[in-house]
């Protein structure tokens, strides 16, 4: 199929999301654009990169079990940037050709793939190289409490606001978003692979915590 592609300028004027953290907007949503361009160049549908996203999460935990571990925090901030584009792509070809709910399905399940069962491995292996074994079964640990904590709320309450509620109560209503997302989790593991330091790892499981508590607390109170 031919179609006139947009620039990166179009493409991140039309094409992007509204809302963005902080660092997403103005790092990673600024690279995306011109990698996109190319893969529209190219006609590199979305489901394409989709499946390139935990290969280079595969390479991640390669890059650290050799020791490269500057290039493995260079590969966890890539990863944001292909996630971004592969959803930039994914809302201009809605424009140009309709898409199947498989193709909408196989999105979702390989952001499972990489989101539950690869990123976790990625924070256990950090844990493991930079603080020793316990270390990285915490880290890992309060990585999956968030992920309980959010499923249960989706579960539970899922007319609810309350994900929007805990950002303005913790936060107050911003331009951007904030919150212990994945883009700050990403961070602070590639933080930590870039100065070979278990700091940033714990900052992360405090993070963590305390999320999951403010959370807790917060549907105890609708409840």
């Amino acid at each position: 199929m031919r179609y006139e592609v947009p620039s990166p300028k179009e493409i991140r004027k039309s094409f992007q999301k509204s809302e963005y953290s902080f660092i997403e907007y103005h790092i990673h949503r600024r690279i995306s654009p011109y990698l996109t361009w190319v893969f529209l160049r190219f006609t590199i549908i979305a489901e394409l990169i989709a499946l390139l996203t935990p290969l280079v999460d595969l390479l991640t935990l390669y890059s650290i079990s050799r020791g490269n571990f500057i290039f493995a925090a260079i590969l966890t901030q890539v990863h944001i940037i292909l996630d971004s584009s592969d959803g930039e792509i994914a809302r201009f070809r809605k424009t140009v050709v309709k898409r199947s709910k498989n193709q909408e399905a196989f999105g979702a399940l390989t952001d499972s793939l990489v989101g539950l069962l690869i990123f976790p491995f990625i924070i256990f292996y950090v844990g493991l190289e930079f603080g020793g074994l316990i270390t990285g079964l915490i880290s890992m640990g309060a990585f999956y409490l968030l992920v309980v904590s959010s499923a249960y709320t989706k579960i539970y309450y899922p007319k609810s606001k309350i994900g929007k509620d805990f950002r303005e109560k913790c936060f107050g209503k911003r331009k951007y978003k904030w919150g212990f997302n994945s883009i700050i989790q990403k961070s602070l593991i590639t933080l930590a692979l870039l100065f070979q330091s278990v700091i940033f790892l714990w900052i992360f499981v405090l993070g963590a915590i305390t999320i999951v508590v403010l959370r807790i607390y917060l549907l105890y109170r609708q409840k």
